[in-house]
């Protein structure tokens, strides 16, 4: 366990009390339903309150208007559970807990979630005190719209589903040669038994002000599994901004997240949308700079950096800031399949099973994204992960194949076929695809490692 995040506090049941702050977005619109049920609840019960990620259908948010000794009912007329519990309240679809959904259903009765709150410190920043740890939890628990929660299907002893959420709260001087103390925190979705960062999550932005804080704005939902929080002057200003990575498609993606001080999202791109679109399903979502790679943050004499990523092709495109945002800069802009939406949904439903490790049950998802959009190999690629993980390896070069033939340059499937074949003893063609990766990916993340396992290869056939 990292020592810095060792600490953590019990969050006590507290009164709700009344305001808020600004969602920041590039698109001005109002907050979704979930977003309004989420806030007079909490205002109704005086606790946080929590959806779970799998209530994806819309929320009629007049239940908000009825008398509080009728709303229990007006939830249960939208086929909506609520577990009110003695920190917190859960949010369900009942249709979770059907029998007849088999394997898709809930095994527990009820839930307990576990809210931590834990301080972060890097170079340049000030380790919270317990207390600035507890005021300022209370402040975002009370007023944040808080990130969904991926539920568990299965029962822990005693038939109760376990849940955890992180608040990361660090204390950072944002503007260089000032004394202005700004808090940063991560609120996600996060692993039962451990403080591993597992789902959507948001950052929250404020200063200090009196030693009190003052929340100034929220970000989008954001995808934070394994996610790294830092701080660098983007934009040449004098002032540092806030950046995020995290890894998305099963460990094989990061996204780069960027943040002003004033909460717009730099990094927006228009063509990433569809792929995180199923943490939109609840609240706005961020849509990042993708790329198979570290991100290159590319100094400049003078005004903002230059960005550049590596694209699933292994070809590098570069980000230059434009219209308040980074753009793909000349001759950059790569071809990407066109979107099929319930390919991509049934796609995003196949990674929250595999995050459950519902093998067989993602399969089914991928493998009929993948027959509603064949000309995008994301789809092929994430079945044969998925039996690749069940153990069914001979049955997952079919799809590694896939993908390589929808996109002879996916550097991603060359790898995944590697393993397959290594699995198998086939080291003469595990050889070649390993080769074949680091030959499209040769800077990579991975490619450390793919050159061991090349290494590590016997001799023989």
């Amino acid at each position: 366990m990292n020592p810095r995040l060792s600490r953590c506090l019990c969050v006590l049941t507290f009164v709700v009390s009344t305001g808020g702050f600004a969602q920041q977005t590039d698109e001005s619109a109002s907050a979704k339903s979930h977003d309004k049920v989420q806030d007079c609840l909490r205002k109704l019960w005086g606790k946080p309150v929590f959806w779970d990620q799998a209530a994806v259908s819309p929320v009629d948010s007049s239940l908000c208007t009825a008398k509080p000794e009728d709303v229990d009912q007006a939830l249960k007329q939208q086929h909506i559970l609520a577990f009110r519990l003695p920190n917190a309240v859960l949010l369900t679809p009942e249709t979770k807990f059907d029998k007849n959904n088999a394997p898709f259903n809930y095994l527990w009765r009820t839930p307990a979630i576990n809210i931590r709150v834990l301080p972060r410190v890097t170079p340049g920043s000030r380790q919270p005190t317990d207390a600035e740890l507890q005021e300022f939890a209370e402040v975002l628990l009370t007023h944040s719209h808080l990130a969904p929660l991926t539920c568990p299907f299965k029962a822990s002893e005693g038939q109760v589903g376990q849940l955890a959420f992180n608040i990361f709260i660090e204390i950072h001087k944002m503007h260089p040669g000032s004394e202005q103390e700004s808090v940063i925190a991560l609120l996600a979705d996060s692993d039962a038994e451990h403080e591993t960062v597992m789902g959507p999550g948001r950052l929250a932005y404020g200063e200090l002000q009196e030693a009190h804080l003052r929340v100034r704005w929220e970000s989008p939902l954001l995808e934070t599994t394994m996610s790294q929080v830092g701080f660098v002057d983007l934009l040449g200003n004098g002032s540092l901004q806030i950046v995020l990575t995290s890894v998305f498609g099963m460990g094989s993606h990061t996204a780069f997240y960027a943040f002003d001080l004033d909460g717009h999202e730099l990094s927006r791109q228009s063509s990433t949308c569809e792929a995180f679109s199923d943490l939109a399903a609840q609240s706005s979502a961020a849509c990042p700079i993708t790329t198979e790679s570290d991100i290159e943050i590319k100094n400049s004499a003078d005004g903002p950096k230059e960005l550049v990523a590596m694209n699933e092709s292994g070809k590098k495109v570069r980000y230059v800031f434009k219209n308040m945002r980074f753009e793909e800069g000349p001759g950059s802009i790569s071809s990407k399949p066109p979107a099929v939406p319930r390919a991509t949904a049934l796609n995003n439903e196949g990674m929250q099973l595999m995050q459950q490790k519902n093998y067989e049950a993602a399969i089914a998802k991928f493998e009929e994204a993948a027959q509603l959009n064949e000309k995008d190999p994301l789809f092929a690629n994430n079945a044969g992960f998925a039996y690749y993980k069940l153990g069914r390896t001979q049955d997952s070069l079919y799809w590694f194949n896939k993908a390589i033939e929808i996109d002879p340059n996916r550097a991603l499937a060359y790898l995944n076929l590697g393993d397959a074949l290594a699995n198998l003893n086939r080291n003469t063609e595990a050889r070649q695809a390993y080769a074949k990766y680091l030959e499209l990916a040769p800077n990579s993340q991975s490619a450390a490692d793919v050159k061991k396992k090349l290494e590590a290869l016997p001799s023989t056939p």
